[in-house]
């Protein structure tokens, strides 16, 4: 079951890599999609009224989830100085906060409302915390936290990816750095033997070639894919032990 999730996994992390745009226009469609249930059947008759409320609820949360997910979270991640991040995080929420209030009353309102009704001024938007908090902050940040986690989870993801590769790296280049110091070694002292063979007229010089021919093309060019078949790497070792004893070195 795990063979069958990692590659999906995969994939969709690297889409998410390789087309950002479109998965932020996938998520915020999401998003929007489950704001439509905060509307009663009867508010469904007012369609421009719902357009306007789903711009206004997209926009705010949009800016509440970048500033989460693009400074808070990278800042805490990075810096030990976290009282700044609080700092920064208060400060933050609250003008998001108060932006999302004045757009309401300015802005929205207007478009849905009837005139002539009652208007806040800035101060009393400002000044009201309680309001600001309970209300505005809350709506502001409900998917910005679903939006960072998610962006955590991914980021948190492909470094684990990347330092696996960069094992795996390290492993290979250890393994062909061994080869080639091997190698060398393994073929000077079996061509020397080949030669004292051939200068004897002995019956297994031919044989030895053959099999030195088989080890060297095992090393070179069958070894040095992704994936050996276990009976290439069972039948090299006795290759080469073969071509060892024919050439007299045991």
């Amino acid at each position: 079951m795990l063979s069958l999730r990692m590659p999906l996994i995969d994939r969709i992390v690297k889409f998410s890599l390789t087309h950002r745009f479109q998965t932020h226009v996938i998520f915020w469609l999401i998003v929007a999609l489950l704001f439509m249930n905060r509307y009663d059947i009867e508010e469904y008759r007012q369609l421009d009224s719902i357009i306007y409320r789903q711009i206004y609820y997209i926009s705010i949360t949009m800016l509440a989830s970048y500033f989460l997910a693009y400074l808070i979270i990278p800042k805490l991640m990075g810096s030990k100085n976290y009282f700044e991040v609080v700092v920064y995080f208060i400060a933050g929420s609250y003008l998001i906060s108060a932006c999302s209030r004045i757009a309401v009353i300015y802005l929205l309102e207007p478009l849905i409302r009837t005139p002539p009704f009652a208007q806040e001024s800035l101060w009393e938007i400002l000044s009201d915390l309680p309001k600001l908090v309970t209300h505005y902050f809350a709506l502001s940040f409900s998917a910005a936290w679903v939006f960072a986690f998610v962006k955590l989870i991914r980021d948190q993801y492909v470094v684990q990816q990347r330092s696996l590769m960069l094992e795996k790296e390290k492993a290979e280049t250890e393994l062909k750095a061994l080869r080639s110091q091997l190698n060398p070694h393994f073929l000077f002292n079996t061509l020397n033997n080949i030669y004292s063979l051939s200068l004897m007229n002995s019956p297994v010089t031919s044989k030895s070639i053959a099999g030195l021919s088989e080890i060297l093309d095992h090393v070179l060019y069958r070894c040095n894919t992704a994936y050996v078949p276990l009976s290439s790497e069972i039948n090299n070792p006795e290759a080469s032990l073969e071509v060892l004893k024919e050439s007299e070195l045991f």
